[in-house]
């Protein structure tokens, strides 16, 4: 995924990487970031003993509904300057 987002940005406006980069930089990003690595790891460890516990939060972390409620707490970074015109959908 990081080198698709690099191809990715190789072709954006400067406005576009910086708002990527303030929005990886954001704790609550790197929260979740750090978060969804951990729950793999779990979900790993725990796959043998047939615990769910990880395999919950990791289904419900790639949902759309988290995702919504996610882009939702992180909706100031829409309205910082320079990033008018943008919307969650």
């Amino acid at each position: 995924m990081l080198r698709a987002l690099h191809a990715y940005l190789n072709g954006q406006s400067r406005t576009s990487k910086r708002f990527f980069r303030a929005l990886i930089r954001d704790p609550r990003v790197a929260g979740l970031l750090d978060e969804i690595a951990a729950v793999v790891q779990r979900r790993i460890a725990q796959h043998p003993t047939g615990d769910r516990e990880a395999f919950d939060r990791m289904t419900l972390m790639h949902s759309r509904e988290f995702a919504q409620l996610q882009a939702r707490t992180l909706r100031d970074h829409l309205v910082a300057p320079g990033a008018m015109g943008l919307t969650i959908h």
